[in-house]
């Protein structure tokens, strides 16, 4: 019995789903369907023609690379680049979705930069205007860190565009779609035909679908010509009908947007009438909350809308970029350049959640990393450059010594050698003390030997009216910080002095005294002689 109740309840279900259609999963259950009837061309490639996958991978070259991925149902631009020159292209859209999940939007993920250019020429002999991007009967997200630079229209249901920037120039229209919502991305629009409407144009049914979101980000929108201007909400399709709904119904902007023309001056939300139907516009001159309006020149062509936040981090992201930049070619001249701009990347960081989102703006950080690699190996290869200088200087310097002593030095050993300021005889020295005088006479090194490392030993002439004799030797020819030995007793006529510095020259000399009363008086030094110590 239990059964049967739920077979009963599970053929009314059954039969509930074929009469109301499907029913829509809740978004915490959505998964990716794709339709019998779903497309996606890309260009001249098919990817998804009725229901089946055909393609996964456009190309990978100069002109950058397209994949899908239909688990995520996710269309990836990597640096995408495609212009169309003529009409012989026969392409419509460069890209087209059609009813590729009935549960999930369909995603465009851009990387770098993508470019989608058709003939300008072109698009005003045909009058008309195809689509950069159109997803028919679809929701869609754009989202990444690239870019996405068109100068023809993307359209969609209900289009959503993240963490990216867009700048199209479209003939009539930048975007077109029934709700836009922007969170965190730069977009500017322009429409180039000189007598139509606007940038964006989000319509709705009887203003109750549709309007405009936009959440820490920038829009500019510019129309050239046209009725009306380059934002366009429609209030109402009923011809002569009054105020439907409030703009508050349309348009959603988060507190610290600002919306202003071109010269900064702030525009308010009124309404307008054309063509059968109400819309919400933009207004200059006072004329807040008038919501319709048949003064055309109160209608401001321009709009902009402003995010404090996002204007700060675009000025900082732009400040590291341009740091970057400023490096130019690398010199050892650009350190200062370099560690600026790293020092600007580095304080990225300082937008706490913010900051990966930044860091992966900086499309040129790869400039900042090869600076940085060129510079270590230029400094280290200058480095290298000076060190083998140094050693090649030093290697000459040494030579030139050697050469300098071995024609000044011929060391000998065996009897030392007199310097060129003594080659003179030295005389006595005569002094008068108490009316008497006395000779200090003036002794010779016969002979200064080095025959041990360290030690030099000295032999002179003596004399038996001295008291005694006084060495002075040292490293420096003038005698400076020079040491001196007082040797007692006439009969000593030799000494050996150690503890001397090996391999070095020192110069000697010696004197005698004598007491006399008590006090003693020294006679003249005798020449001097070198020696290389061992």
């Amino acid at each position: 019995m239990k059964d049967k109740k739920i077979a009963v309840k599970c053929m009314f279900v059954i039969g509930l789903i074929l009469g109301l259609g499907y029913i829509r999963p809740l978004e915490a259950h959505a998964e990716v369907q794709i339709l019998k009837e779903a497309t996606l061309t890309v260009e001249d490639t098919v990817f998804v023609e009725k229901g089946e996958v055909l393609e996964t991978k456009k190309y990978d070259g100069e002109g950058g690379s397209v994949t899908y991925d239909p688990e995520t149902n996710t269309l990836t631009l990597n640096n995408y680049h495609f212009k169309t020159l003529t009409s012989k292209w026969g392409i419509d859209r460069f890209i087209h979705v059609s009813k590729m999940s009935t549960y999930q939007p369909f995603h465009v993920v851009l990387v770098g930069t993508n470019v989608m250019i058709r003939d300008e020429n072109k698009r005003e002999e045909q009058g008309v205007e195809d689509d950069c991007i159109d997803f028919y009967m679809m929701d869609a997200i754009i989202e990444g860190n690239g870019k996405l630079i068109s100068n023809t229209l993307t359209s969609a249901d209900n289009l959503t565009i993240r963490d990216c920037d867009i700048e199209i120039h479209g003939y009539y229209y930048g975007i077109y779609c029934q709700s836009l919502t922007l969170e965190n991305a730069n977009v500017i629009l322009t429409s180039e035909h000189p007598s139509h409407v606007g940038g964006v144009l989000s319509t709705g049914t009887d203003g109750l679908d549709g309007g405009l979101t936009i959440k820490n980000s920038t829009l500019r929108v510019k129309a050239n010509g046209g009725n009306f201007q380059s934002v366009l909400l429609e209030m109402s399709r009923e011809a002569g009908a009054d105020q439907i709904n409030t703009p508050e119904d349309k348009i959603h902007l988060s507190d610290d947007i600002t919306v202003t023309d071109d010269e900064g001056n702030p525009l308010h939300v009124c309404g307008c009438k054309w063509s059968g139907a109400n819309w919400f516009v933009y207004s200059k001159d006072g004329a807040e909350k008038t919501y319709l309006t048949d003064d055309d020149a109160l209608i401001s062509r321009s709009v902009n809308f402003l995010s404090s936040a996002k204007e700060n981090e675009n000025a900082i992201i732009a400040q590291v970029i341009d740091s970057i930049n400023a490096i130019g070619d690398v010199t050892l001249d650009s350190l200062a350049d370099i560690e600026k701009a790293r020092q600007a990347y580095e304080a990225l960081d300082s937008l706490g959640d913010r900051a990966d989102y930044a860091k992966e703006k900086i499309r040129n950080y790869e400039l900042l990393v090869n600076a940085e690699t060129s510079y270590t190996e230029i400094k280290a290869a200058e480095e290298k450059r000076i060190a083998e200088e140094a050693k090649k200087a030093a290697e000459e310097k040494k030579a030139e010594e050697e050469k300098k002593q071995s024609e000044s030095i011929k060391s000998d050993q065996q009897g030392g050698q007199e310097t060129d300021s003594n080659k003179d005889s030295i005389p006595d020295k005569v002094i008068k003390v108490n009316n008497k005088k006395y000779t200090l006479k003036t002794p010779t090194l016969k002979s200064v030997k080095s025959k041990k490392k360290k030690t030099v030993t000295l032999k002179w002439s003596t004399d038996k009216k001295c008291t005694g004799y006084q060495i002075s030797y040292s490293t420096s020819k003038k005698f400076k910080k020079a040491k001196k030995i007082t040797i007692k007793g006439y009969k000593n006529k030799s000494r050996t002095i150690k503890q001397l510095k090996s391999r070095k020259n020192y110069y000697i000399k010696i004197r005698e005294y004598k007491t006399i009363n008590g006090k003693k008086y020294y006679g003249n030094w005798s020449k001097v002689k070198k020696i290389k110590i061992k």
